[in-house]
């Protein structure tokens, strides 16, 4: 057995461990995975695919023919975990425990390198947010990076077999809007989903990303409201080392949360919205989405006059 056998072997392991009752042995198989498992797979994504050349398919499909073995070995152990009757209930439903909100709890998801021999593995990942615009409202409390990216992964490899097998979870998981750890954790796993650029993703969106979202968007606490503001903020963020890729689903996220609330909408509802458009903002330049941005002033210049002081502070 090569290399890649053992690296197949370890990283079904991994994805087990996932499971795990022992919570450093779920972050150190989180980040284990992210080295293990592409992070950008050899697979369609929508991006580019009626825009290439012909000589950029060519590479591509020699690319493809080059690594189908490696790749496959991959997509057949991620597989198979997930063909495991309940696998991706069990993965939401453990990860969820890494974010402990309870008053008094030091202990935090985000802090990865604090447990054990996670110490020892180098870092996985850029700082995030990646734009020098800082707003803790809009990073999260406990939102992780980690946790997101490693969705994003595992979606691209295996597409609609991952993306099937959470749904019910995350709509379970989004649905549980007193459950602080449990909202956090969706918003983890559907921002590394919409970020993806996978068709079948796309597909979702249309039929059941979209509603769950906007149902989130209405019954999620203002306490949770922070982490789907992160949620969205990574959603529609630019791509590649200079930022400038655009996420296949942006527009399609800032025409949800852009969606007018019915006239006399709680106070709260209207701050909870407000806080995912301002996040979403903080990921435009100037001279991006120039419909949804003016749009958006429009409405902000209304809210300055509106009775609630909370409303008026987020514009």
């Amino acid at each position: 057995m090569g290399a890649v056998g053992f690296c197949m072997i370890f990283a079904g392991e991994f994805l087990n461990n996932l499971t795990s009752d022992l919570p450093a042995l779920r972050l150190l198989s989180v980040l284990a995975l992210l080295f293990l498992v592409p992070s950008s797979a050899l697979k369609p994504l929508c991006s580019g695919i009626s825009k290439v050349s012909g000589m950029h398919l060519t590479t591509q499909t020699q690319n493809n023919k080059k690594n189908n073995n490696e790749c496959y070995s991959m997509e057949s152990t991620i597989s198979s975990a997930f063909k495991n009757p309940g696998f991706g209930k069990r993965i939401v439903k453990h990860l969820a425990l890494d974010h402990n909100y309870a008053e008094g709890q030091t202990y935090q998801s985000s802090n990865l390198n604090d447990v054990g021999l996670t110490s020892l593995m180098p870092s996985t990942k850029r700082e995030w947010p990646y734009t020098r615009t800082w707003d803790s409202n809009s990073g999260g409390e406990q939102f992780n990076y980690a946790y997101a990216k490693l969705f994003k992964s595992l979606v691209r490899e295996c597409g609609s077999l991952v993306l099937q097998e959470l749904r019910t979870p995350l709509e379970e998981a989004a649905n549980a809007v007193e459950d602080r750890s449990q909202q956090c954790i969706a918003a983890e796993i559907i921002s590394g989903l919409l970020r993806s650029d996978m068709p079948c993703v796309v597909e979702a969106w249309h039929s059941w990303l979209r509603p769950l979202l906007w149902k989130v968007l209405l019954h999620t606490t203002v306490e949770s409201a922070c982490e789907w503001a992160a949620c969205v903020r990574l959603a529609v963020g630019g791509k590649g080392r200079s930022g400038r890729h655009v996420p296949v689903l942006r527009s399609c996220v800032l025409e949800c949360i852009a969606e007018p609330l019915l006239p006399g909408s709680a106070t709260s509802l209207v701050s909870k919205r407000l806080m995912l458009l301002q996040a979403s903002l903080l990921e435009l330049g100037s001279d991006t989405e120039m419909d949804f941005q003016i749009k958006l002033l429009g409405e902000v210049l209304e809210y300055m006059s509106h009775p609630a002081p909370q409303v008026q502070k987020k514009p």
